[in-house]
């Protein structure tokens, strides 16, 4: 029997810490079917709620039992976003990985345009060097802290639909069974779980105000969280 051990995020009180995880072994079904990844992710469901009775959990990605799950898939969760002379409407996904430089290419904005293509097995994305960084419409966005770029988009979109972030609120724990942390960094469910703390916080309008203000924002979150570290160990 395989099992795995992946994080579960949550709203944290915590200032230096909105976006609490913790992680969770379970059984886990391999294959790349949605009816695999199904059972993984109940069995994930189930390890965590052994250890929070009736804890309400949700989770984001496009094999989610729950529709509000699917609709917060970076993959369907659209953003709009204006390139100096009209709005482009496109997915989470597309954006972020359109975004991106490399040595020798990008960012590929064909990415936001052309639906036919895939925005994570586009060959011009694996061909085109060591990734150096963001860019979207002319803009450059930092590569530190690392999930900056992905959860300022996140965000932004989740702000943007305000029909599926009222939704949330139903909800405390959120899982990803798609994320695997030894093999990619951003994490929609923890998007989620920061949105939802920031918005507990009333922190939320002014930390997304713009691109540079949550950036600001987030530094300063990480440098706490490095505090609270550092005196917790000591």
């Amino acid at each position: 029997m395989a099992r795995a051990t992946r994080p579960y995020y949550y709203a944290n009180n915590d200032l230096s810490n909105l976006a609490g995880s913790s992680d969770i072994n379970f059984e886990y079904f391999s294959g790349f079917s949605k009816e695999q990844k199904i059972k993984s992710i109940e069995s994930m469901h189930r390890e965590i709620l052994a250890k929070f009775n009736n804890a309400k959990i949700l989770e984001i990605s496009k094999a989610s039992t729950n529709y509000l799950g699917q609709k917060l898939s970076a993959f369907n969760l659209t953003l709009n976003l204006n390139n100096g002379l009209h709005d482009v409407k496109a997915s989470v996904e597309r954006f972020f990985q359109g975004s991106k430089k490399f040595q020798n290419g990008g960012p590929f904005e064909e990415l936001f345009f052309d639906q036919t293509l895939h925005p994570k097995r586009y060959e011009r994305l694996k061909e085109s060097g060591d990734f150096i960084g963001f860019e979207l419409f002319g803009k450059s966005y930092s590569t530190t802290p690392t999930t900056y770029f992905y959860d300022w988009l996140y965000i932004t979109a989740l702000k943007q639909n305000k029909a599926l972030a009222i939704e949330l609120s139903e909800y405390e724990i959120f899982t990803d069974i798609e994320f695997n942390p030894k093999k990619s960094f951003s994490c929609q469910a923890k998007s989620v779980a920061l949105f939802l703390g920031l918005q507990k916080e009333g922190m939320l309008e002014q930390a997304t105000k713009d691109a540079d203000s949550f950036l600001e924002f987030y530094k300063t979150q990480i440098k706490k969280d490095e505090l609270f570290s550092l005196f917790s160990t000591s």
